[in-house]
């Protein structure tokens, strides 16, 4: 039997699990790898931010959708891949080998990378610890007055600025 390794629970892998809900791949196990058991839908973050819509309207619940889908869910996270061996290697110490591996982590920021970043920066990648952040970071805004920059550009940046400016 093929392993399908679905590692991450983005976006495309949410579709992914939609298809295998309504016609399974004969000979193949999927098992979908991700750190955390729901999506947060990144369209509507800059909304979450504003305070149009609360965390759990932004988000799209994984483990229904591998259940539908007979996918098992290991929420854990890969701390080293071998491309060579076929492995995956999990922060909770398994070792997964696979035939077809999906990579769908979304981006991570190297908050190290700019100086100052870890101490003073809010980063919106992963999404799930920008959210988590949010509260803390609008009743620190409830205390005194703060100065907040957005680094990074495109529609995304922009509309994560304006919604920040809305809501302080």
């Amino acid at each position: 039997m093929k392993r399908i390794v679905l590692l991450g629970g983005g976006h495309a892998h949410v579709h992914v699990l939609q298809d295998l809900a309504r016609e399974s791949i004969p000979g193949a196990e999927t098992i979908l790898v991700t750190p955390f058991t729901r999506q947060m839908y990144s369209g509507m973050v800059p909304g979450l931010v504003a305070g149009h819509y609360t965390a759990e309207q932004c988000v799209i619940p994984l483990q229904p959708l591998a259940a539908a889908a007979g996918v098992p869910l290991r929420e854990t996270m890969a701390v080293a891949l071998d491309a060579g061996a076929r492995t995956v290697t999990l922060a909770d110490g398994g070792v997964l080998g696979y035939d077809i591996l999906s990579l769908d982590t979304g981006s991570v920021m190297d908050r190290d990378r700019i100086r100052g970043a870890r101490e003073h920066g809010l980063c919106v990648r992963p999404i799930e610890h920008f959210v988590r952040l949010l509260d803390p970071l609008l009743a620190l805004a409830q205390q005194r007055v703060l100065d907040v920059v957005v680094v990074g550009g495109g529609a995304a940046g922009l509309e994560l600025a304006m919604a920040l400016q809305y809501r302080l």
